[in-house]
């Protein structure tokens, strides 16, 4: 990738990522590892694993500024220092450190593959609920990289302000988890809740394309990503709804895995729109288009989504196939 010069190229080679993307493969290796009914120890390895994980989120930007203004400014370079971090780092973890399945090899190891997710996304309901997820996740996205290249001239002479946009969507994301979803869960069945936050994403991209200031942005942002965190929580909970409990680990890594698709296609939409006169406010109106549509598959497509969201998604499944 440090090597590629050509856009489509750096995609295609970001393809593979999904397979391979790490916190993917611990999804379903931790759910694989631990067993049908050893909750308790599945929950405190994902508490433990968030540790690391949160910290390498606040020292990587860092790091990166770091590299940027000490070693170089090219991206290549970085490229090609975090795939030689990786090598030396990640292979050798995953070599020596996971195990093989009980009395097999160690080829046979509990690393998923492409086959075991096969039979999850030929079901029709899981299906459309990833649909869904790639149309909350997309747009956002792109809006999201073409407003960090907008303000990134802005970010180098006053880092704090945008410090201001992270705190603040970071704050809105965890109202939006742990407070906001939870309360709506109660009050709306799962088809209105998620055509109510695609609502909020249409009317949101609307009014971020009506401003410029960075105030305003400050006011559009964070009720975005409470929009986002709502139907993307949502739509993971009618995804587990609908397989076995066997495969909840491979259905957390492909819940994870249709996010970086979706990652992975907004750049692609946004450099359609780079020879626009005014970007941001071109892609602020395709992500709105994109929403509505949204609203239409799930008011049509979306009926499936009935089981009540205050039951345990294993508890769903059960009730369902008996």
């Amino acid at each position: 990738m440090s090597r590629a010069s050509n856009y489509y190229i750096m995609a295609l080679i970001h393809l593979f990522l999904l397979a391979n993307h790490l916190p993917t493969v611990l999804d379903a290796l931790i759910f694989d590892i631990c067993g049908e009914h050893s909750d308790r120890e599945r929950a405190i390895l994902m508490m433990k694993l968030s540790v690391p994980q949160n910290i390498a989120s606040a020292v990587g930007p860092y790091l990166a500024l770091q590299v940027f203004f000490l070693i170089s400014a090219n991206a290549h370079m970085s490229l090609l220092m975090c795939g030689l971090l990786h090598l030396i780092l990640i292979l050798p973890i995953l070599f020596f450190f996971i195990p093989p399945r009980d009395n097999q090899s160690r080829t046979a190891s509990y690393l998923p593959s492409i086959n075991d997710y096969m039979e999850m996304v030929n079901d029709h309901n899981i299906r459309w609920c990833l649909i869904f997820l790639m149309l909350v996740a997309a747009p956002y996205s792109a809006y999201d990289q073409i407003l960090r290249l907008r303000l990134s001239t802005f970010m180098l002479f006053d880092i704090s302000e945008m410090g201001k946009l992270a705190l603040i969507s970071g704050i809105c994301a965890l109202l939006g988890n742990f407070c906001i979803l939870p309360l709506m869960q109660t009050r709306f069945g799962p088809q209105t809740l998620i055509k109510l936050s695609f609502t909020i994403l249409f009317i949101g991209y609307i009014f971020l394309s009506r401003v410029s200031d960075y105030s305003f942005i400050l006011i559009g942002m964070p009720i975005q990503m409470v929009a986002v965190c709502t139907a993307s929580g949502q739509l993971a909970t009618q995804i587990f709804a609908h397989v076995a409990r066997r495969n909840m680990g491979k259905a957390a890594a492909l819940n994870r895995a249709t996010q970086l698709l979706a990652s992975v296609f907004a750049p692609l939409l946004s450099s359609f729109l780079m020879s626009a006169r005014e970007t941001t406010t071109t892609i602020c109106y395709v992500c709105a288009a994109i929403s509505l549509l949204a609203i239409l598959l799930v008011h049509y497509y979306g009926s499936f989504m009935k089981i009540h969201p205050q039951y345990l998604p294993t508890q769903l499944y059960n009730e369902k196939t008996t």
